[in-house]
């Protein structure tokens, strides 16, 4: 007895490809045929079978003609006749639907195929039929272990890998998390602010050693400041040289109990004056206590028209998803149904928005109450593709094959599936199963089914298919080489030295621990391409970096006129961490914007017009700048993975603002005139502003001190990378010492002529994504 299997064939759906070169394991469809005995040749046609059918139908030329038909009809006259009085050969269809004697002849007609089966099939109960046994069969299956993944090609995030999942999970997956997150604005936050009045407080300190006035707030409302004028007597005139300093305490008291200060027991002399001190808090009460400093105080003290200013309810819009300004007017209707339109004002522009909040908009206004709930959908998504970085040529020849569970006559210890396969056993049913599960039936009851592709796989060891080809491929590969322009070739010959190319690159990376939630930390790089012989030659070189930062800030002028003013600080990269160190400093530079005539105006800045100081323990100082500077890391440029050398100068730009030293992060103006600065804490929009940052890279196999790092800047041989905001202007790809005639093929030369290296990047056209190919090295 033959033992039959049926193949369960489970095979991811790229493997279906034309191009394939791997070879079909399985033998030829089975057929199964009837066992037919010989014919009867029996003188009564009642006992005939299909065999003495069979025979008289082609013994006797019988087809689907009239021609045949009237073979058969030799003892009809007209038939006769024209059989025997003409050349036997003109008896053809055409002469005999010709003949005007046979046009009336009900017995011209074709034995088609359906009459043929007819008679065959009538005859069956005379026939004998051998039926194939597949009583012994076996369920198998074959697979290969293959992953699917998808990738994100904003963040070059890859979803999935996992063995048993499918390549649908992973692909929803990507949909999800693949987007470019976009800003929300607050269009509300420049409208007028609701306040708390407080009542007035008078101390009279010759009677009385403090005082105090409370008012109870509203929890609901954040706390943008609080106003209060001062104002003191003296209770003896002639007391001029009594002491006019206070102690001033001013306490909240939040909707949980706890009390936080906002000033404790700060020291001033009182004059006629008006203070802000900003809070950004909620509370439900505040405490304002002033005492006197000494004892000899004999001032009336007057605090009036004190008020808590509340900030007023923010309304956020994603102006890339609501904004329908370049929508025309007839399309309203289409992405605002009820065609309510509401107008807002944001830095001078209109935005028109659908107040429908069919973005889940929670404000009667189409307007978001937050900024993270309009951050959460603000954002838009970006293209996912399979990656193919699993699929390796020994994944594409590997697979696993066993029995499938249930089967008591199969055995996987015995490996029944595999010599079923090997000794060629006759395949009865087979399906095949793509990536999703979907099932397509290749084989059915021994028969290949019509119009189906069996899947092409090779279960074995042997290549030699490949092998033969080759050669022929190759031949095919260099024809489309050439007349397809994919090759490139070097400028320099080997032993003469290259260009050193600098670029910079963002890279995304996963996480939320600054900026938006369930966005992506951004990592700057600096990617370097060294001259040839900086490679391969032992040497040991200083990495250096600058970042030239523009500061915004305000001040007031001589007259008490607040302006903007701008100031420059250049900071050091010291450590392959983000940690920076002041090391220039000017200030009151004015501000690039537009001048009173509305001309563009930017205040370039040389090194030398700048202050050479460091800011240490909240005051900057000078330094010798003929002192070693500081280099960020060293490195040997030698056996890298990559073509070029790639080194993070910001591991993360959304914190950068909190790594750079001497930066003001809030002002709390008092008495005089005179602003108290603070260096530490958040900043509140009272102190400084990063407007931009440039970034300048060096190396050199020597230390250097900051004077020549300096001189290199003016000199414009320390190259500026790249500058917030003017991105475009500065490149983000290392080209390489090809010739450059075109980007098919970028090529990297490194070392000497006794140590050269060769790098290549292949960007393969979209026809070619997929296939597989051939690379060719020509040297001369």
């Amino acid at each position: 007895m033959i033992k039959k299997c049926m193949y369960l064939i489970l095979i991811p759906y790229l493997l279906f490809g034309a191009d394939s070169n791997l070879t079909n394991p399985f033998p030829e469809a089975t057929v199964v045929k009837d066992n037919l005995p010989q014919e009867t040749n029996s003188s009564d046609m009642e006992n005939w079978n299909s065999q003495d059918w069979n025979s008289y139908f082609v013994g006797k030329g019988a087809d689907d003609s009239v021609a045949g038909n009237a073979k058969l009809m030799m003892g009809n006259t007209n038939e006769s006749k024209v059989a025997y009085s003409q050349n036997p050969n003109l008896l053809t269809t055409d002469s005999v639907k010709a003949d005007p004697n046979l046009k009336d002849s009900e017995d011209i007609k074709g034995w088609d195929s359906h009459d043929q089966a007819d008679v065959l099939a009538n005859s069956l109960n005379n026939t004998y039929v051998s039926v194939l046994d597949i009583s012994d069969k076996i369920e198998c299956y074959i697979t290969r272990d293959i992953s699917f993944q998808y990738k994100c090609e904003s963040t070059g995030l890859i979803y999935g890998g996992e063995m048993q999942k499918s390549g649908r999970d992973a692909r929803l997956k990507c949909d999800q998390d693949c987007y470019e997150q976009k800003p929300c604005v607050n269009v509300n936050a420049e409208a007028a602010l609701s306040s708390a009045t407080v009542s007035n407080l008078t101390c009279d300190f010759s009677v009385s050693n403090s005082c105090e006035t409370s008012a109870a707030l509203d929890t609901d409302k954040i706390i943008k400041d609080l106003t209060l004028n001062f104002e003191d007597t003296l209770v003896d005139n002639n007391s001029t040289n009594k002491s006019k300093e206070y102690l001033i305490t001013i306490l909240l008291t939040h909707k949980n109990g706890t009390v936080t200060s906002v000033i404790k027991n700060f020291r001033r002399s009182f004059t006629t004056d008006e203070s802000t001190m900003n809070i950004g808090d909620t509370a439900s009460k505040i405490d304002i206590k002033v005492a006197k400093f000494e004892e000899n105080n004999n001032t009336i003290a007057n605090l009036s028209n004190i008020k808590v200013n509340y900030k007023k309810n923010d309304k956020y819009i994603c102006r890339y998803l609501q904004n329908m300004n370049d929508i025309d007017g007839k399309s309203f209707a289409n992405n605002c149904a009820s065609g309510n339109i509401q107008t807002f004002e944001y830095q001078g522009e209109e935005y028109k928005i659908c107040n429908d909040g069919m973005l889940g908009a929670d404000n009667s206004d189409g307007t978001f109450s937050n900024e993270q709930s309009c951050l959460s959908v603000c954002k838009i998504p970006q293209s996912c593709v399979p990656s193919y970085n699993v699929f390796t040529t020994n994944a594409l020849k590997t697979f696993r094959e066993g029995c499938i569970e249930g089967q008591a006559g199969c055995s996987n210890t015995n490996e029944d599936c595999k010599v079923a396969r090997l000794k060629g056993d006759t395949v009865i049913d087979e399906a095949v199963f793509d990536a999703t599960a979907n099932k397509t039936t290749t084989i059915q009851s021994g028969i290949q089914i019509k119009g189906v592709i069996r899947p092409r796989i090779d279960p074995g060891a042997d290549l030699d298919f490949e092998r033969r080809n080759q050669e022929e491929w190759k031949d095919e590969a260099f024809k489309d080489m050439a007349s397809n322009n994919k090759y490139s070739s070097v400028i320099s010959a080997i032993g003469e030295n290259t260009q050193e190319q600098n670029a910079y690159s963002i890279h995304f990376l996963s996480g939320a621990t600054y900026g938006v939630s369930g966005g992506s930390i951004r990592t700057l790089y600096w990617k370097l391409k060294p001259p040839a012989f900086d490679v391969n030659n032992d040497a040991t070189y200083y990495l250096y970096s600058i970042l030239v930062a523009d500061i915004g800030y305000h001040d007031y002028s001589a007259n008490g006129t607040l302006e903007q003013k701008k100031k420059q600080i250049w900071y050091i990269k010291t450590s392959a961490d983000d940690t920076f160190k002041a090391i220039k400093i000017g200030e009151n530079l004015g501000y690039d914007g537009l001048d009173e005539n509305n001309n563009t105006q930017v205040n370039t800045i040389a090194s030398s017009a700048l202050e050479n100081k460091t800011f240490t323990s909240n005051a900057w100082y000078p330094y010798s700048t003929s002192s070693y500077a500081e280099y960020f890391t060293t490195q040997k440029f030698e056996n890298n993975d990559l073509p070029y050398w790639r080194f993070p100068i910001v591991s993360n730009l959304g914190n950068l603002v909190y790594k750079l030293q001497g930066m003001v992060r809030s002002v709390t103006r008092i008495s005089g005139g005179y602003d108290q600065k603070y260096y530490s804490g958040n900043f509140d929009g009272t102190g400084d502003g990063l407007l931009t940052f440039s970034v300048y890279t060096y190396y050199s196999p020597n230390r250097l001190s900051y004077d020549n790092l300096f001189s290199k800047i003016d000199d414009k041989e320390m190259k500026k990378i790249y500058k917030q905001g003017e991105e475009y202007l500065y490149t983000q790809k290392t080209e390489g010492d090809a010739d450059g005639n075109n980007t098919v093929v970028q090529i990297f030369q490194y070392g000497t002529s006794d140590k050269t290296s060769l790098y290549t990047i292949i960007h393969p056209k979209k026809e070619d994504i997929g296939k597989k190919g051939f690379i060719f090295v020509f040297m001369q």
